[in-house]
């Protein structure tokens, strides 16, 4: 997903930018007769995370700029952070030993103009120029995420006068099969979500937990999505609350699995802070839920974590990089979802939400009884928070 992969980018930019200033100003402020225009060596930058559920993968290759006068003035012509010239491409490789691979495929990229940039930074906007090959994301296509297939980045600059190497394998799913693949193992697909109970007829919020196996990925972004129709009269609007759980770090359980709990109590405070109780609001019909996980790669990991803002009073920073030639990254990430509907007529005793905690949804919480949440569930006819 290119959103994701270009806030990555962002920091990249950002350091960059703050180092050229920040040089800018020291020569300024100790001689003003000196010039900025001599002797200069680009440096390639270069960008990739790899997703075997995307079927277009994007590639960023830029090198640091150079120009006369005000450098912000230079960073914003794109002419300045390009290459003249780059042969870039992706080999899929079997590892058949440590010093021995065999080619499988192999993926030439091509230049493509996208306009999304953010036009806040100091750098040219909102075009750019990206890098790019078409795999996948299903079938014989599909980029392999088993531990035996890597993918080697190669890309030669302005005809040999520079080149850049790196190798990277995909963050292991279910589509691999492997036992100790990044999967969702609890709730299962079978199980509903439990967030609420009535024990003696009074509401009792309860405790969930999620389980996760990390399988070969460091880093996790969970969002747990509760999907509903919105209804103005006989009018709908299918919408989605995004319920951030936060980032996870595993470097040190490769292969095992990570708990985080989520409390009953939050999650409807959180759903009564986001949604707006609008008088033109005649019912909000609840659809299901779904769970997303991203799971990015260790080199995603120690990439984000070595340009995360530093807490030092010394400002010092390192830079991290895992390709040859060039300052940048080349790595993976994957997502996995679990999708649950509110009623599914093939297994209608499955639930996404249990039926106590749509209940506490609709009418029994004081944070969302408001809201004129219902059911269409056909096994909840006889309750007065039923909607058909």
């Amino acid at each position: 997903m290119l959103t994701f992969a270009l806030m990555v980018m962002k920091k990249m930019t950002s350091k960059l930018s703050a180092l050229l200033f920040g040089s800018v100003l020291l020569f300024q402020s100790c001689n003003t007769e000196i010039q900025l225009t001599g002797d200069f060596t680009p440096e390639p930058i270069i960008f990739g995370v790899l997703d075997q559920n995307d079927s277009i993968h994007y590639v960023k290759i830029n090198r640091t700029f150079s120009g006369n006068g005000n450098p912000s003035a230079s960073g914003m012509i794109a002419d300045s952070s390009y290459w003249d010239q780059v042969d870039a491409y992706v080999y899929e490789i079997e590892q058949t030993s440590l010093v021995a691979a065999d080619t499988l495929r192999v993926w030439q990229l091509h230049d493509t103009i996208v306009d999304n940039k953010d036009t806040n930074g100091v750098f040219f906007a909102p075009t750019q120029k990206l890098y790019y090959f078409i795999a996948g994301p299903n079938g014989a296509n599909r980029l392999k995420d088993d531990p035996n297939h890597k993918y080697v980045f190669k890309a030669v600059l302005n005809e040999g006068d520079y080149t850049a190497e790196s190798i990277a394998e995909l963050v292991r799913t279910d589509y691999s099969g492997q036992s100790n693949n990044v999967r969702i193992t609890s709730p299962t697909s079978t199980q509903d979500w439990n967030f609420a109970s009535y024990p003696g007829g009074n509401l009792d919020y309860k405790t969930e937990v999620m389980q996760w196996h990390v399988g070969n990925a460091d880093l996790f972004n969970v969002k747990f999505i509760l999907l509903y129709d919105e209804y103005q009269g006989a009018t709908f609007e299918s919408k989605e609350l995004v319920w951030d759980l936060g980032e996870y770090i595993t470097e040190d359980i490769n292969g095992s699995t990570y708990n985080i709990t989520l409390q009953g109590e939050t999650f409807y405070q959180f759903v009564g802070n986001n949604i707006d109780d609008d008088p033109a609001v005649t019912k909000r019909q609840f659809t299901g839920v779904r769970v997303e996980i991203v799971a990015g790669s260790e080199e995603l990991y120690k990439y984000i974590q070595v340009s995360s803002p530093s807490t030092s009073l010394s400002q010092s920073q390192p830079t991290y990089s895992n390709i040859e030639g060039a300052t940048g990254l080349w790595a993976s990430r994957s997502t996995i979802m679990q999708y649950k509907p509110a009623y599914n007529p093939a297994s209608a005793s499955l639930r996404a939400l249990s039926k106590s905690s749509l209940r506490a949804l609709c009418e029994g919480s004081q944070y969302t009884n408001t809201l004129k949440f219902c059911s269409g569930h056909p096994a909840d006819n006889t309750e007065i928070w039923y909607c058909p």
